[in-house]
């Protein structure tokens, strides 16, 4: 007889106990927590909260073991459409370097009937993604003229279809689990699967703590910026004091980056833009005669990203080699968490950073082979965590439908 996926419930208000559990296992939920915050904040009217035990308000929320939560939005397109957290990754040691150096990636460590379960939730996921949420998507997809949520620049990742799902930042154990049901490792009670893309470029999950970014000795974060660290010439603001990367640069910033994303995206993220004293920076240009102002261009920035994560962070080529790199994320860290940052610490509703969460944890995601880049976290004072795949599933149409 086949499995059964796990039923899935859609989580609605309250959601204070739900945040309340996901905080008891920081920093292993850290991204799917953040992710959940930012989306309090910035509300999608497309996405859904989900997971494998029904709503509850007690606050002390206790699921049978083990659990997974989800965050489902795929009118996403091209971007990450899920993000979810297993209470099985926090029984995981983090990773080492010696591990990474035999392409040892972090496992489960767990028995055999907790993983079944777990591929059960999984399946109970994909289930419930195709049967509620992929018919109206594929419906409303056809109606839209404007398609560039749909369509990878040339420089960027190659699309995926929209019969399948892209699932971001998934610990390496549970990605394991979904190779076996797309290869056929495991009985044939299980459904098969079609992994479209993922596994090929694993990443490594750095973890900084609040005193990485913010050392001072007052926990409170400012809002104002950090510039007085900056090498001489350079700031944190354009010339007329304005902060954070503009919208106008959002192209900018999308064609140096293979990752896609929209505009409207990065709008809503917490953003550092560094900007360089120069006399091209200062020129004004001139258009039907008459002068116009310059809109200065920064020479580095960096976001912090929904599940506050390190993203797009990027430094010029003729800036490189100063340190910039490790200024600039750190300073989008301390505004990303701040006050008025994109994670609620000033909520009213008690849907906050707990007060519990002492480390405000912030991630970033560095594939395994980027020894550049790993370099780059480590002296920023990122901890290596675990290692997390993005892949791109299709439970296959003739199954649970």
């Amino acid at each position: 007889m086949p499995v059964q996926p796990t039923t899935i419930y859609d989580y609605k208000e309250p959601y204070a106990p739900l945040i309340a559990l996901l905080t008891s296992h920081l920093p292993f939920s850290g991204p799917l927590l953040r992710r959940i915050q930012h989306h309090l904040l910035h509300p999608s009217p497309t996405a859904q909260i989900l997971a494998t035990f029904p709503p509850s308000t007690t606050a002390a929320l206790q699921p049978p073991r083990p659990w997974m939560v989800f965050y489902v939005d795929i009118y996403r397109g091209l971007e990450t459409q899920c993000w979810l957290y297993s209470s099985l990754e926090r029984e995981v040691k983090f990773s080492t370097k010696e591990q990474l150096a035999d392409d040892r990636l972090s496992e489960l460590n767990t028995t055999p009937e907790n993983e079944d379960k777990a591929r059960s939730q999984l399946l109970g996921l994909l289930s419930y993604i195709r049967t509620e949420m992929l018919p109206p998507y594929i419906s409303w997809r056809a109606s839209q003229t404007d398609t560039k949520k749909f369509n990878n620049l040339d420089h960027q990742l190659l699309a995926h279809p929209p019969s399948a799902v892209l699932v971001g930042s998934l610990h390496s154990g549970l990605f394991a689990l979904l190779t076996k049901l797309d290869s056929g490792g495991v009985s044939s009670e299980f459904p098969r699967i079609k992994i479209l893309r993922g596994g090929t470029f694993p990443n490594i999950k750095y973890l900084f703590r609040c005193p990485i970014y913010q050392p001072q000795k007052d926990s409170s974060i400012s809002s104002g910026s950090n510039s007085s660290s900056l090498p001489p010439g350079y700031r944190f603001c354009d010339r007329h004091g304005r902060q954070g990367v503009p919208r106008q640069h959002l192209g900018l910033v999308i064609s140096h980056t293979n990752i896609p994303r929209l505009e409207e995206t990065l709008a809503q993220m917490p953003s550092v833009a560094l900007y360089y004293n120069s006399t091209e920076a200062d020129r004004t240009q001139t258009n039907g005669g008459k002068q116009a102002q310059d809109i200065e261009q920064p020479i580095a920035w960096c976001f912090l990203g929904s599940d506050a994560s390190l993203c797009t962070l990027h430094v010029e080529p003729e800036h490189r080699g100063k340190g910039l790199a490790m200024l600039v994320a750190k300073e989008a860290m301390r505004r990303g968490m701040g006050v008025k940052g994109g994670f609620g610490q000033d909520d009213e509703a008690g849907l906050a950073m707990s007060l519990g969460d002492v480390e405000k944890w912030v991630f970033a995601d560095v594939a395994v082979e980027n020894a550049a880049s790993r370099r780059a976290m480590e002296k920023i004072g990122g901890e290596m965590g675990w290692t997390v795949n993005w892949a791109a599933i299709e439970l296959f149409p003739d199954v649970y439908i």
